[in-house]
């Protein structure tokens, strides 16, 4: 019988399972190895001999036997492979927890120990350990730190924490696991050691070890891979957080400008870049009310070139929603106008902004924002998502003229249908005002020929549509839009098809003329108006009698050329 994991006491013969349990919970597996991840090697003692089995485990059941008696079937297995199944089922995570427990309360009791002991054992201790791990220097200058001046310590941290910049692997630039866990952990204990300054009085000095932080983090998560960048980029919130909580409740003026001085530095010599809309260092920076007269020269000096380091990193679309409620609409205009604002960012995110607006269709300023990302923007998609949620805005507020207004503009310049009828449905224009549309249209600087001739048979302007089409010289683009004609008035329609037939056969005979009518006449069945076709023969048979090649032609391998 094979070994089954879930019902396991009930597989197990009877007269053996109180043996085996004893024999279990007396401790008489002494020694378990993990060869691979579903196999484990134990050492049994069982009666009177010791002895080695293998087991493989599959997510229910043991797989395979491998035991030192001969026994090497699961289906059959041997008393020890029962023992050592039980075990493995019902003791293992037990005695795993217990040796676990035993390491804590080993380290607890050693860490206790330690406050005991005397400067100069302490001084023993560590510089015995640094002898066997050097490696320890790089976290001695975080612990223990030296002396140093408060306008140093950003610096001082910022030069300790580069020295765990180097990743484990030199075969890529991407963090290992171990190295993503030491750069947490360093994270870590650089900001206990900033809570202890704060929690003592002290502002400037957790201010700036956190400044420091947050650098470092910058740095290390664009070598981070997917997913476990998150922890990274919650560590740099919750630094910003404690940043502007510790901003807050300074009120000293000679150490809030320092302050000030501080995070204005840090931001043109580092890279960083806005993971959240709420919580970043320009967030941080207009806390400083005081400061206004600088705030507005960084404004206009360094700000764009801010941005475009921002987005040019994670989270355009975070960095979007920031400079929504940061700032008013005259910084749109002058980014978007004079600094290319939408030219620098990923038209992706643009159109997921452009979307976004809508929610906030009550406020003034969502309007103004989609109107200039629809007329400076070069990306047609980016254009034609912020004219939809322009639209959709106007329809919430009933905005009735300003829909009309801008489904006509959109209609014409991105040369899409759907606008059109936007604007048909919101105008409920009569005939005469779809007639005045087309012709705006037609005398606009931005003509096309073939849109005009969508926009014709949107309205249903069939006379204007007609009108055009005889004069039409190209067979291809006649054939696009006769069908929305033919029913309306196909007498008309075939005299224009009689016109360029007859253009054309004066200048071809033989194969291409033949292919030319059967072209047409084929056409014509496409689109239903068999009446048409019989028409179409009639009239060519009338016209020209003489050239029976049109009629009854041979040789129909050339293709068609019209």
């Amino acid at each position: 019988m094979k070994i089954f994991l879930d019902n396991l006491d009930f597989q197990i013969p009877a007269d053996q399972l109180e043996k085996i349990r004893i024999a279990c919970e007396s401790g008489q597996v002494r020694k378990v190895t993990q060869v691979t991840i579903h196999e484990w090697l134990y050492v049994l003692r069982w009666e009177v001999s010791m002895l080695e089995c293998k087991l493989s485990y599959t997510s229910q059941s043991v797989s395979a036997v491998s035991c030192a008696c001969g026994c090497h079937s699961s289906k059959n297995p041997c008393i020890h492979a029962w023992a050592l199944a039980y075990w493995h089922k019902n003791y293992r995570d037990q005695q795993v927890k217990t040796g676990n427990q035993v390491l804590r309360d080993q380290r607890k009791s050693f860490l206790a120990d330690l406050h005991l002991k005397s400067h100069s054992e302490l001084a023993d201790f560590l510089s015995l350990t640094l002898k066997f791990y050097p490696d320890l220097y790089k976290w001695s200058s975080l612990l223990l730190p030296s002396q140093m001046e408060d306008s140093s310590i950003f610096d001082y941290y910022l030069n300790s924490m580069s020295e765990f910049n180097q990743v484990q692997s030199s075969k890529s630039q991407l963090l290992t696991i171990k190295d993503i866990k030491t750069k947490l952990l360093v994270l870590e204990q650089v900001q206990e050691k900033a809570l202890q300054y704060y929690l003592q009085g002290e502002m400037e000095k957790p201010f700036s070890i956190f400044l420091a932080m947050m650098v470092s983090a910058y740095r290390w998560v664009g070598s981070i891979p997917g997913a476990n960048a998150s922890k990274f980029k919650q560590k740099i919130i919750y630094h910003i957080q404690t940043l502007m909580q510790i901003i807050k409740t300074t009120k000293a003026p000679d150490l809030r400008s320092r302050m000030y001085d501080t995070l204005i530095h840090t931001m043109k010599n580092y890279p960083h870049f806005i993971i959240q809309r709420h919580d970043n260092l320009l967030s941080c920076l207009y806390l400083f009310v005081e400061q206004k007269k600088k705030i507005k020269e960084f404004e206009k000096n360094e700000l764009p070139d801010y941005l475009k380091s921002s987005f040019a990193w994670y989270e355009p679309l975070e960095t979007l929603w920031f400079l929504y409620h940061q700032y008013d609409l005259s910084h749109w205009v002058q980014w978007i106008q004079k600094d290319s604002l939408l030219d620098q960012i990923n038209p992706i995110f643009l159109i997921q902004f452009s979307r976004e607006l809508t929610d906030r269709y009550h406020e003034e300023k969502s309007q103004n924002i989609a109107g200039l990302i629809f007329t400076h923007s070069l990306h047609l998609e980016c254009r034609q998502t912020a004219m939809e949620t322009l639209l959709e805005i106007y329809l919430r507020n009933h905005q009735t003229e300003l829909l009309v207004e801008a489904s006509a503009k959109a209609a014409m310049e991105l040369k899409q249908l759907k606008f059109v009828k936007i604007w048909k449905e919101a105008s409920a224009s009569d005939n005469d005002a779809c007639i005045k549309f087309a012709l705006a249209y037609k005398k606009s600087k931005i003509f096309d020929k073939i849109f005009y001739y969508k926009i014709l048979g949107e309205l249903e302007l069939v006379d204007l549509l007609l009108a055009e089409l005889e004069s039409e010289k190209d067979i291809l683009t006649l054939m696009q839009f006769d069908h929305l004609v033919a029913d309306s008035d196909p007498d008309r329609l075939l005299g224009i098809y009689i016109s360029l037939t007859e253009d054309f056969l004066t200048q071809h005979v033989g194969s291409k003329a033949y292919e030319f009518v059967e072209k047409v006449k084929k056409h014509f069945l496409e689109i239903r108006q068999k009446n048409l076709e019989k028409d179409y023969s009639t009239q060519l048979q009338n016209l020209f009698p003489d050239r029976i090649s049109l009629y009854s032609h041979i040789d129909k391998i050339h293709k068609i050329e019209i």
